[in-house]
């Protein structure tokens, strides 16, 4: 190894030399297990030259983990998080009729599936998030079999559930879109 490179790997720390018969170092030559200024940890590699021979210098590595920085999670991500459950709070509005009993059955059921499968994406309320808002459903879709075919097959961003709900669970949550939100 080139002896400015060498100078330079000590000068920083991670690799050392280990004249013949010296067997002990002391904590001011070998930073082992100890944690630099921005919480990385550096440990000692031991075993790095068994074969060599008598008289021989030993290189020692010293290795640096970046893995407890690079694990901590961005200050924002819980700023965000917080942000994003909160808009996804509430539930869905009502279908009219259902505090007195007399709600349509087709509408409560639609209103269901809306609070499990799509009220996630676009909102409770179906004024959008990562999916677009409800609120101009019938200029989008002006015939509801079109917005059937949509939610059943999927399209862009949105995923198909044609597979997970029934037709008339499907029309159900059609309805729901199109006359209470």
């Amino acid at each position: 190894m080139d002896e400015p490179l060498l100078q330079l790997t000590e000068d920083l720390r991670v690799l050392h030399l280990r004249r013949p018969g010296f067997e002990g170092h002391s904590q001011e030559q070998c930073p082992c297990e100890e944690q630099d200024g921005d919480g990385d940890r550096r440990s000692h590699v031991d075993d790095v030259a068994g074969s060599a021979g008598p008289g021989a210098l030993r290189i020692e590595a010293h290795v640096v983990s970046i893995v407890s920085r690079v694990m901590r999670p961005h200050p924002i991500i819980p700023i965000v998080g917080l942000v994003m459950l909160a808009a996804c709070a509430g539930s869905p509005p009502p279908v009219p009729g259902a505090d007195t009993g007399t709600a349509d059955p087709v509408l409560v059921e639609g209103r269901e599936v809306w609070a499990r499968s799509c009220a996630s994406c676009h909102a409770p309320d179906g004024a959008g998030g990562s999916g677009p808002s409800m609120r101009a459903i019938v200029e989008r879709f002006p015939d509801p079999g079109d917005q059937v075919v949509v939610i059943a097959d999927g399209r862009g961003g949105m995923p198909a559930f044609g597979g997970r709900y029934s037709v008339s669970e499907i029309r159900a949550v059609v309805r729901y879109t199109r006359e209470v939100l």
